[in-house]
């Protein structure tokens, strides 16, 4: 698989609403957003928001395909949280945890939405560029910086090892076989990708890194934006109002 197909269809790059929203007024806003659904305990009041941010994401012509895939990603993450939660106390199980648990998936469910509007509705290098102009620590930035990079390039790893076991006839299961297999690439792997940090870093070095990212000049903060995050925040406080 190809590293350029991992984004491909992902990254919202048509002009929409939501693309021309500054990225620094648009992290903060989400983040702050997210904080404040902490207190909310009306399940009917998350699920509208739940819609709300949904049709957002809609009017920013992100694909509804994709956004219902990354929900799944967090169903064995909520199964794990949720059912000790729910039958802790015995079967049936009480509405009142009926409640928390469905209060638990909203939230969930609300900040994927968040974190979706945040990363993937403008180009990867304006948002990049507008977290190193966040006045956050330069070895923070840095690290998100070369992450997105060689995150896909650790995936393609991956899909080149499986590729490679499977030429080989490797059957996966549940047996100790499988586990020493699983072991030898997984450690594999560690190994070489301390390697390559190692090669990284000394090619880094040679051309003048000192630590600090470069950047382009940040995008002008317009009143537009202001407005696109006051609504917003105006909208956590109408769902306040309604639970």
């Amino acid at each position: 698989m190809k590293i350029k197909e991992l984004d491909k269809g992902e990254r919202q790059e048509k002009i929409t609403w939501i693309s021309r929203w500054e990225v620094r007024m648009k992290l903060v806003t989400c983040i702050v957003i997210a904080f404040l659904l902490v207190p909310v305990k009306n399940p009917l009041a998350l699920g509208g928001y739940a819609a709300f941010l949904l049709a957002i994401l809609l009017t920013a012509r992100l694909s509804l395909h994709r956004v219902i895939q990354r929900l799944l990603l967090l169903l064995p993450f909520l199964t794990f949280l949720a059912v000790p939660v729910l039958f802790s106390g015995g079967f049936p199980p009480s509405p009142a945890r009926v409640e928390i648990v469905l209060l638990l998936v909203l939230k969930a469910v609300c900040t994927v939405f968040l974190l979706y509007m945040m990363v993937f509705t403008q180009p990867v290098h304006l948002l990049l560029n507008g977290i190193g102009h966040m006045n956050l620590p330069d070895k923070l930035v840095s690290v998100l910086f070369l992450s997105w990079r060689y995150v896909f390039l650790f995936w393609e790893k991956l899909c080149q090892t499986y590729k490679a076991l499977r030429s080989r006839l490797f059957q996966g299961g549940m047996n100790m076989r499988a586990y020493r297999t699983y072991g030898e690439v997984i450690g594999g792997l560690f190994v070489k990708s301390l390697d390559s940090s190692e090669r990284v870093y000394k090619a880094m070095l040679s051309r003048g890194y000192t630590g600090k990212s470069t950047v382009a000049a940040a995008q002008k903060i317009t009143l537009w934006d202001w407005l696109k995050s006051i609504g917003m925040l105006i909208s956590v406080a109408v769902l306040y109002f309604f639970s």
